[in-house]
């Protein structure tokens, strides 16, 4: 199922009218996470910042390993609607 989400949401990209859509005035406003390929968690703007700032491949490995011990910390709990507000300043 995961294959077919990704197919459908990359159809539904490509016929984005809008070029360079992150850079238009239309990004802003409330969003609302409904599908990640990823961890939920891992779509944080500080966990993706986190992974970044990884400059080997030892140290990118060191951070999927925090995030796994996080993700398993995790387990006994539930993630709820994932929101964000963009605004230009």
């Amino acid at each position: 199922q995961k294959k077919r989400a990704e197919e459908l949401i990359s159809s539904i990209e490509s016929r984005n009218p809008t070029p360079e859509p992150t850079n238009s005035d239309l990004i802003y406003g409330k969003w609302e996470l409904l599908y990640s390929s990823t961890q939920l968690f891992r779509s944080s703007p500080f966990f993706m910042a986190g992974r970044a700032v990884c400059t080997t491949d030892d140290q990118a490995q060191q951070y999927d390993w925090f995030c796994d011990m996080h993700r398993k910390a995790l387990s006994i709990s539930n993630i709820g609607p994932v929101r964000q507000i963009v605004s230009p300043s």
